[in-house]
């Protein structure tokens, strides 16, 4: 979601120095859960996030990243709308289809 940001955030060093901070929490939350299912105290089932919880995200940040790239006329607005048009189509896709 940072990088949806980018064009407003990425003239101050802050940007610079979250990015990576992210990364490494991400990294050692994600060695957390691998070290937890290997010892038994983590269930895989209950420790993944259902994918119908999380949808609206895979929307939400598409669609802030075009806000924000057209109003600081940004060259990511392609990239932002190539995202959104592709979890579009894997919503579609994964719908099931309606027998006549």
């Amino acid at each position: 979601m940072l990088f949806a940001f980018e064009p407003i955030i990425a003239s101050f060093d802050v940007y610079f120095w979250i990015m990576p901070a992210l990364a490494t929490m991400a990294f050692i939350a994600l060695v957390g859960f691998i070290i937890g299912v290997f010892k038994k105290k983590i269930s895989i089932q209950n420790g993944l996030i259902k994918e119908g919880n999380i949808l609206f995200i895979h929307l939400f940040v598409p669609i802030l990243g075009i806000i924000i790239s057209y109003i600081y006329q940004s060259a990511l607005l392609d990239f932002w709308i190539f995202i959104l048009v592709l979890n579009l189509l894997r919503i579609l896709l994964e719908k099931p289809l309606k027998h006549r």
